[in-house]
């Protein structure tokens, strides 16, 4: 387990670190030299077990941990003092501690708590579902990332018991909010980032933007100076916060391969290329296909957005071309897909019925067979698809 020990002496703390770490014990253990005031900034370092170990009075703490507890659900804590009445075990219970022990506690009550805790951890780590984090990068500027993004969480959000998040982590005047809403953010990610050592689920939903109530969307920074304030703790620690509370978080990085963006690569379900069938884009996506040949083939797929079948470069040259993950297409339609852009309004609601839309919706049942209603066929389709299965969008393996 992740354990941090917190003391005001340290001479407690590494007592236990000690015994914590001796023989074939494999827990992480971390001392802090601090009093109550310090379990805010512990405890946003996700530990599975806070160890908070002091004499004296231990008002201040029991506030500071009934706090914590509440906005850490799950995170354990264990305090050691020298009050052993009644009167502060129940105050320390109701408080939220699993275990209060002696100060000088012995090796074998120690352990048995840590047993405890433990097995409790493990249990509550196995019944916790985290949601499906999904990250998009441009293979080059224009390809409509953000576009397909912003307009996939929306499809996602059109199941009202799905709750779904947007990060844009574009750091260089990422507009994400725009496709979806015309609201001025009141945060952003870089400001999140600032407070990132105090980070917990009411921060985070008071930090994003609620395009419905159960889509919302944190915006990205306002200037690439102040996404400066953005480092790779940072963005781990929002991503980590993200997929506890909600169902499914889409992520746009931009088009630039990095540390950070290799942090929501790194953790996603599915990494989304983005690309259009055309040379340029074909030539950045091979260079892409280098940074992407570091995941399993089946943690990428490919988005060939605009797509016609008439274009200058065909889809079998895609696939030869890229040939790690599979492709999937995603139709064009320049007129409603500009209104969209153009009004801040998802596509969905201006076009139910048309190409795009549907291939969204489509996209979006492949990853929630049972959960997502598949489009039905447009009268084309229906027409030509007499005595053979009605066509797709592709998601052809290659």
């Amino acid at each position: 387990m992740k354990i941090s020990i917190v003391s005001p002496e340290l001479r407690y703390a590494h007592a236990l670190q000690q015994h914590l770490t001796s023989g074939d014990k494999r827990h992480a253990v971390t001392c802090v030299s601090g009093s109550a005031s310090s379990l805010g900034e512990v405890f946003s370092t996700d530990p599975d077990l806070v160890i908070f170990a002091q004499p004296g009075g231990m008002d201040d703490v029991l506030a500071e941990v009934d706090a914590r507890v509440t906005a850490h659900p799950g995170v354990q804590i264990i305090l050691a003092s020298d009050q052993q009445s009644a009167d502060f075990l129940r105050a320390a219970m109701r408080a939220g501690a699993r275990e209060v022990l002696p100060l000088s506690v012995s090796k074998t009550a120690l352990d048995e708590a840590i047993a405890t805790v433990e097995k409790k951890t493990l249990s509550t780590k196995k019944s916790q579902q985290e949601g499906k984090l999904f990250s998009f990068i441009g293979c080059k500027g224009g390809a409509g990332t953000t576009f397909l993004a912003t307009n996939w969480a929306h499809v996602f959000a059109s199941e009202p018991r799905r709750k779904v998040a947007f990060i844009d982590l574009n750091r260089q005047f990422g507009d994400a909010l725009f496709y979806l809403s015309d609201e001025t953010p009141s945060m952003d990610l870089a400001d999140l980032a600032r407070e990132a050592h105090r980070l917990d689920a009411s921060l985070l939903a008071g930090s994003m933007v609620c395009v419905r109530p159960n889509l919302h969307l944190l915006a990205a920074a306002e200037t690439p100076d102040k996404a400066q304030a953005i480092g790779v703790a940072e963005v781990s620690s929002v991503l980590k916060h993200c997929v506890r509370e909600y169902d499914v978080v889409i992520v746009d990085v931009g088009n630039v391969v990095d540390e950070i963006s290799a942090v929501a690569m790194d953790v996603a379900h599915v990494v989304y290329p983005v690309l259009q069938a055309t040379i340029p884009y074909l030539r950045s996506s091979t260079r892409l296909l280098k940074v992407l040949r570091a995941y399993p083939r089946e943690k990428v797929e490919w988005i060939l957005n605009r797509y016609e079948e008439q274009g200058d470069v065909n889809i079998r040259d895609i696939q030869a071309a890229l040939n790690h993950g599979s492709v999937r297409t995603v139709a064009g339609s320049f007129r409603t897909v500009s209104a969209s852009i153009s009004q801040g309004v998802p596509l969905s609601e201006l076009d139910k019925g048309g190409r795009v839309v549907r291939d969204l919706q489509s996209w979006a049942a492949a990853i929630f067979p049972q959960a997502m209603v598949a489009p039905p066929p447009s009268w084309i389709q229906r027409l030509t698809a007499r005595g053979r299965p009605t066509l797709r969008p592709s998601a052809a393996k290659v």
